[in-house]
């Protein structure tokens, strides 16, 4: 039986490996998106795990699946395969099949789909998370289940299946109408779509729930822009770069507007200020190709 258990679990992880190379691939950051003449980026992308609501409630949840409490290493044991998430996957991957095999039960799962999301395997790790909301069912462990569908919702996103994405936050903000972040996340969601009209509605509701959410901004300034309402744009920008001055994604948005607002100087300023303080970013990169736009348009 361990045998059998041991083939399984190498078979899963060959196959892992042999799809990664195939694996759909999230949206780049700094993906060129032309227009008036100067590289625009998409809405930035984040993905969140929600590691310490899990560490909270893994005693509860083990209480609530098994009817016993789960031994006291548990956690450090979640802790441990989540953080391994980050650093090799693929390790990651196969100890949390062996601890599912051992009864690790839900945890155990979450952070084999956590390592299938870091592998770029992002539909079939929106799928597990998706399963797992579903098996969640004790109203102790709701937030849990709020925090899984927004994880699946994220998931879904990176697969670049938005339809998917949407249904599984709308099922989150169900549970959790007052959660800024999930609002947030499907405000991106529908704006990957295009559909940036709803997109802002959704960035409303969060900033009226956190007013000092900078990110919140920044995307709405993003979504404002695309559907040209460059004033309201900048007042977005503006507002997020006064709660996080040094945001690099913040400063290659408002450059983006300055420029599609015929200030090519104070455009320039705000790239050259990203190069020079997050010169290995994304953010950095991003500003690097709308000044090569800048300079040949000129």
């Amino acid at each position: 039986m361990k045998s059998l258990a041991r083939a399984r679990r190498n078979r899963a992880a060959r196959r892992a490996a042999r799809s990664e190379g195939t694996a759909v691939r999230a949206r780049p950051l700094v993906r060129a998106w032309r227009r008036g003449g100067v590289v625009v980026r998409p809405l930035p992308l984040f993905f969140r795990f929600f590691v310490s609501s899990w560490m909270f409630l893994l005693p509860d949840f083990a209480m609530a699946q098994t009817g016993r409490a789960k031994p006291p290493d548990d956690a450090q044991r979640y802790d441990a395969c989540m953080t391994m998430t980050r650093r090799d996957a693929m390790a990651a991957f196969e100890q949390a099949l062996n601890w599912q095999d051992q009864g690790g039960g839900a945890p155990a799962k979450h952070c084999a789909a956590a390592a299938l999301v870091s592998m770029k395997q992002f539909k079939e790790g929106a799928t597990r998370l998706e399963a797992l909301a579903q098996e969640i069912k004790q109203p102790e462990m709701e937030p849990v289940r709020i925090g899984v569908l927004a994880q699946a919702g994220q998931a879904w996103l990176l697969a670049g299946d938005t339809g998917r994405a949407y249904a599984a936050q709308s099922a989150a903000l169900q549970l959790a109408p007052q959660d800024p972040e999930i609002w947030t996340d499907r405000g991106q969601t529908l704006a990957t779509a295009r559909n940036y009209k709803e997109a802002i509605e959704d960035f409303d509701k969060a900033i009226a729930i956190d007013p000092e959410r900078a990110d919140a901004y920044m995307f709405r300034a993003s979504a404002r822009r695309y559907m040209e309402d460059f004033a309201r744009a900048r007042q977005d920008i503006d507002k997020a770069l006064k709660l996080a001055p040094t945001d690099p994604d913040a400063l290659v948005e408002r450059g983006t507007i300055k420029r599609l607002t015929n200030d090519d100087a104070g455009a320039r300023e705000d790239w050259m200020q990203v190069i020079r303080r997050f010169p290995d970013s994304a953010a950095s990169a991003a500003a690097q190709a709308n000044l090569e736009k800048l300079d040949v348009k000129q």
